[in-house]
């Protein structure tokens, strides 16, 4: 039997190199992702591997992949993939970095009840490394701020809220659940010896005035500190009369929050806030 016609050879050659896998490349919780790469020509299938193997688990699908991470792992993985078909294997493409990191999850610890101009701290556990994110509502943060524990003066009575977000270097990001602040009026509690505080114009925009009444023959420290808890003015004051009126320029200040402090040394701190306009 004879056959006629031309015979044709054809050549197959391994598959090209694949290109780079692409997807997610920062994990801030331990789930599931999919990563794919592009369809190569001669190719009859794909080979995706991960370094190291116990940072995850693959499901292979042709050009796409999917990856149940490892709840215990954490740090650097790398993901590759190459084509294949009867003559071999292609050259493995550029490895995808991907980094694998636990999201924080902050606690706030610190007093929930205060009273009014009273300076409380406030604290989560430290992480190297890590940005805090300190929100205030109802006062301000005196020292601390970025770091893992903050002091807040507390300033009107009423209801304040802290509200934290703690990030890694990777910027996984965790919020702490909100706490709520209840700010007490303790007005006359801490006070017996130093007694009608005035703190006049409120706003201010250039003279303040301080007035306060205190037996006399005693002596008295008032500060002045602004809503940075740097230190603006400071007094110690003789008192000769049983009221003290005090007498302060404010025009070179900034505008914001400042809170007086006056003490004698045997009381409690008296604090009072006001308003630089």
């Amino acid at each position: 039997m004879q056959m006629w016609g031309t015979p044709y050879l054809h050549s197959i050659t391994v598959p090209n190199q694949a290109s780079q896998p692409a997807g997610e490349q920062l994990i801030c919780d331990a789930g599931e992702s999919r990563y794919t790469t592009n369809t190569l020509n001669n190719t009859n299938g794909y080979t995706w591997e991960l370094s190291p193997a116990e940072a995850g688990e693959l499901t292979p699908n042709g050009v796409e992949v999917n990856i149940v991470w490892s709840q215990t792992f954490a740090g650097e993985a790398m993901l590759r993939v190459s084509g294949e078909n009867q003559c071999g294997s292609g050259e493995f493409s550029e490895a995808l970095s991907i980094l694998l990191s636990d999201t924080p999850t902050p606690i706030v610890e610190g007093p929930t009840q205060t009273c009014d101009y009273t300076e409380e701290v406030y604290s989560v556990t430290a992480v190297a490394g890590n940005l805090y994110n300190w929100e205030i509502e109802g006062g301000y943060i005196t020292a601390g701020a970025g770091t893992a524990q903050v002091s807040v003066m507390w300033t009107d009575p009423g209801t304040g809220t802290i509200n934290l977000t703690e990030a890694t270097p990777e910027n996984c990001e965790g919020v702490a659940v909100p706490v709520t602040v209840i700010i007490d009026n303790c007005t006359g509690i801490e006070e017996a010896d130093i007694n009608a505080i005035r703190i006049y114009p409120n706003p201010v925009t250039s003279l303040l005035n301080i007035g306060f009444e205190k037996p006399e023959n005693s002596e008295v420290t008032v500060r002045i500190i602004n809503s940075f808890g740097q230190l603006v003015w400071m007094q110690e004051h003789q008192v000769t009369e049983a009221t003290t009126q005090l007498q302060i320029n404010t025009n070179e200040w900034n505008k914001g929050y400042y809170v007086v402090e006056i003490n004698d040394g045997t009381t409690r701190v008296v604090k009072r806030t006001f308003v630089k306009l």
